[in-house]
């Protein structure tokens, strides 16, 4: 019985800027570190009893708005991919590089032991819901010639669970290994990241999030039929639409209506934004939000209804280079700026972030391998007590989100739903 998945991987690549020639001892080289438990709090210098507190959506929504409110094709990204590939990055910044990184990645700034633990902890409770499958997994793959400070790999190690692996960067094979390995996390789903190695490299730190998860309801299959899907330029092309009709979690403004379709026992739930007939898929996308989200998602009522959900499936590709630099994180990516001397006293810098997603959405579930509020007010819209219809069949806003912690695992903008 096949499921929907949704799988994200990103990667850092670093390159060198001056050769050092350091040596490392012959005890760091060879096999694959093996990967130990999330946290370790003698290691790690964490208090087991610091209280964990949830995500802010900051992260998720400007990244997000950043890459789609100039797109007008298909964008679906994993936020929570992102910012934990970031936060291993984080443990070798230093100076204006860390600023800019703690700006964008917290409220406000955090020791990095405690920092470290919101991350680990974050981790731990996502993957803890045995009603869906949600694998989080890291690497760090080091040129083995390079002096990499020894605090910076035992922090990711453990704290992150990465698996450390200090290899020979002109290998050949090492491109396939690091492919493979992703591969293996995500089911498959995204076979290859890295489609080449070059000769300045000297660090790769991947992140995959893998998610399958079955719907608390699932989708009658008889019902489903072909229906046309309406594009922004007015043409329509056929789609398989799914209906269901219930009780759902439900919110509707005077621009958008949305539903709240949960997985397995509700922790985590897929959020669906449709524009009224007489609105844009971009205007919603400019009212995003950190106050608005957190209003939003405070704002649902349980309300019978009708829902008609396109079965949709894509591949997504993008590099984050620039949007990570509009966002505030500008040094990283700087030659001779960039400041990582608490990864490795060499010359470095951040030379490529690259994500992909993977998402099908069918019948029995999904698969996957900030600013200024113009908000809209959905308190003051009265809430109608006769049953909604939702009908999917033009471009939408999807997010899969955990209703624990308020993390945001996936989030789209769906322009084609027939787009492969």
């Amino acid at each position: 019985m096949q499921i929907p998945k949704l799988t994200s991987v990103i990667f850092f690549c670093f390159c060198l800027l001056t050769s050092l020639g350091c040596a490392i001892s012959s005890a760091d080289q060879g096999n694959l570190s093996t990967p130990k438990e999330i946290i370790t709090t003698e290691k790690t210098g964490i208090s087991a009893d610091t209280k964990f507190m949830n995500p802010s959506p900051k992260f998720a929504i400007s990244l997000f708005k950043q890459v789609a409110q100039t797109s007008k094709q298909n964008v679906f990204l994993s936020p929570v991919s992102v910012e934990l590939a970031l936060a291993m990055l984080y443990n070798g910044a230093e100076g204006q590089t860390k600023n800019q990184m703690t700006n964008l990645l917290l409220p406000r700034p955090l020791p990095l032991n405690l920092f470290n633990q919101q991350y680990s902890q974050l981790s731990k409770s996502l993957t803890a819901d045995p009603a869906v499958k949600l694998r989080i997994a890291n690497s760090v793959w080091a040129r083995q010639d390079i002096n990499f400070q020894a605090s910076f790999l035992d922090r990711v190690r453990t704290v992150y669970s990465a698996l450390v692996a200090r290899r020979n960067f002109s290998d050949p094979k090492l491109r396939e290994e690091i492919n493979q390995w992703v591969s293996k996390q995500t089911e498959g789903k995204i076979p290859k990241i890295i489609d080449e190695i070059k000769r300045d490299d000297v660090m790769f730190l991947i992140n995959a999030v893998y998610f399958k998860g079955g719907w608390s309801k699932p989708f009658d299959k008889s019902l489903t039929s072909n229906q046309p899907f309406f594009l922004t330029d007015g043409k329509q092309k056929p789609v398989p639409m799914m209906v269901q009709t219930g009780d759902f979690r439900y919110l509707e403004s005077d621009r958008w209506q949305s539903v709240s379709l949960p997985y397995g026992n509700g922790r985590f739930s897929m959020y669906v934004f449709l524009p009224k007939p007489n609105q844009q898929l971009s205007s919603l996308i400019s009212t995003l939000s950190t106050e608005n989200w957190e209003q939003w998602m405070r704002s649902y009522r349980v309300r019978q209804g009708k829902v008609e959900l396109p079965k949709f499936k894509l591949e997504y590709d993008i590099t984050l280079n620039q949007t990570l630099q509009r966002l505030g994180m500008q040094e990283a990516f700087i030659p001779n700026r960039a400041n990582f001397k608490s990864l490795t006293a060499a010359e470095v810098f951040v030379s490529m972030v690259k994500h992909k997603t993977f998402v099908e959405v069918n019948e029995e579930g999904t698969e996957a391998a900030g600013a200024t509020s113009i908000g809209i007010s959905v308190t003051s819209v009265p809430l109608p007590t006769e049953p909604f219809t939702m009908r999917v069949d033009r471009p939408f806003l999807t997010v899969i989100r955990d209703n624990q912690t308020g993390a945001i695992l996936f989030m789209g903008a769906i322009y084609d739903a027939t787009a492969k």
